[in-house]
């Protein structure tokens, strides 16, 4: 097991001084308060999965991380927040929810016989929101995406680049927290 050790440690160093490096090269830098701020948040987040009768300590070393191991990985850690920060947008990003009630039918013919039926299950769900029904409440009502119904609706974040033009649109116009009117 040694030797194991051994190359886990080599590689994690060899990581974290490649990490300062970039770091250096790109001005980015992290505060020793950041870092303790952080380590202290961890020991707590450690502290309530500590077994009884056993040390904080003791738990940190069985699972090879000893105080000045879990520091530095959190310092590298951060350091790695700082660039990514600087590379990504984060205005090119947007998380929302759905209510997605679909058009039923196997041809285009059929889908637009059956897109009333769809509009007027779309238009009663939002209005059923503005009367004051909880949004979540409304997926589960009437959302047909089971994608996301089981968690309100609410999507992962995405990258605004990779959305259907026409959806991303009617995104950019609203505002948090709006709730914009049914569309195809």
């Amino acid at each position: 097991t040694y030797n194991w050790f051994a190359a886990t440690a080599i590689e994690e160093l060899i990581l974290e001084r490649v990490i300062e490096q970039e770091a250096r090269a790109q001005g980015v830098s992290v505060a020793d308060s950041e870092v303790e701020a952080r380590y202290l948040q961890q020991l707590q987040v450690a502290e309530a999965q500590v077994p009884p009768g056993m040390s904080l300590d003791d738990f940190l070393k069985r699972n090879q991380f000893p105080p000045s191991r879990l520091f530095a990985r959190i310092r590298t850690q951060m350091l790695v927040e700082k660039l990514v920060e600087r590379q990504v947008s984060l205005d090119d990003f947007v998380e929302y929810s759905q209510i997605v009630i679909r058009i039923q039918g196997n041809t285009p013919e059929q889908q637009e016989e059956n897109a009333p039926a769809a509009e007027a299950k779309a238009r009663e769900a939002y209005e059923k929101i503005q009367q004051g029904l909880d949004f979540a409440e409304a997926v589960k009502e009437y959302s047909e995406d089971p994608f996301s119904k089981d968690r309100g609706g609410k999507l992962n974040w995405q990258n605004k680049n990779f959305i259907v033009p026409d959806l991303r649109s009617k995104l950019e116009m609203l505002q948090p927290g709006q709730i914009s009117e049914p569309f195809r």
